[in-house]
C-alpha cells in the first residue's frame, strides 16, 4: 500500500506545490495540455506524448524523489572504483544527495525541467538520476506510477489551475515517514479554468 499510494500521493503534492511557485512553468503546461488533448480526456498515449509534462513531473522527482536512499545488498564479494566490497555488506545509494550534486546537475536547486528536454536528457549521467533505482532491481511499478502521475496532471490542469495560497512554506520543510513527503500544508487554491474554447 504504501509502496502504490503513499509515493503517488507525496510526488502528487510536491508537483503541485512546484506548479505553484512557477507559475510560468505552470501556464506553459497548461498549454501543453490544451493542444494535446484539444478537449478530450486523456488517455495513455496522450499523456505519454506530452513532452513538457514529462520534463516537469522528471523535474519533480529529481527535486523531491519519494525514496532518499535505495539499499542494496552484495550476493558475492566485489570491487567497484577499487573499493572491495564483501558478500553481504548492505549498500546504501543516497538517491537525494546524487539528484543535487552540481558536477551531475547545472544549478541544483533551482527548479529546471528544460534539462529534462529531449535534447538533454542524453546528456544526463544514468546513475546520477534514480527516482525509481536503475538496472534490474529498478521499480516494478515505475510505468504505473508516471502513468497515474501524468493522468491526474493532464486531467485536474485541464480542468483547473493552481494558485500559492497564503500561508504557503517556500521552502517547503521536508518529512520523511516512509516516503519524503512535504513537511507542511501545500497551501493553494483552485481556480476552474474556462474550457469553453477548447
Amino acid at each position: 500500500m504504501i509502496a502504490g499510494f503513499d509515493t503517488i500521493a507525496s510526488t502528487l503534492s510536491w508537483l503541485v506545490y512546484d506548479l505553484v511557485t512557477h507559475p510560468d512553468i505552470q501556464d506553459r503546461l497548461i498549454a501543453e495540455i490544451d493542444e494535446k488533448l484539444a478537449g478530450e480526456e486523456p488517455n495513455y498515449d496522450k499523456v505519454f506524448g506530452m513532452s513538457y509534462l514529462d520534463m516537469i513531473v522528471s523535474e519533480t522527482l529529481r527535486m523531491h524523489p519519494v525514496a532518499p536512499k535505495l539499499i542494496r545488498q552484495g550476493s558475492q564479494p566485489m570491487e567497484i572504483c577499487g573499493v572491495r566490497i564483501p558478500e553481504g555488506i548492505e549498500i546504501h545509494i543516497p538517491v537525494t544527495t546524487l539528484h543535487f550534486m552540481p558536477e551531475y546537475w547545472e544549478q541544483p536547486e533551482v527548479y529546471n525541467p528544460e534539462r529534462f528536454s529531449p535534447e538533454n536528457k542524453a546528456k544526463i549521467e544514468p546513475y546520477a538520476y534514480l527516482p525509481f533505482g536503475q538496472g534490474p532491481r529498478n521499480c516494478i511499478g515505475m510505468r504505473l506510477a508516471l502513468l497515474e502521475l501524468k493522468m491526474t496532471a493532464a486531467f485536474l490542469l485541464q480542468r483547473f489551475r493552481f494558485r500559492r495560497a497564503p500561508g504557503l512554506k517556500v521552502p517547503m520543510p521536508i518529512e520523511t515517514l516512509f516516503v519524503v513527503r512535504p513537511g507542511a500544508p501545500v497551501l493553494v487554491t483552485v481556480e476552474t479554468r474556462n474550457r469553453t474554447s477548447q
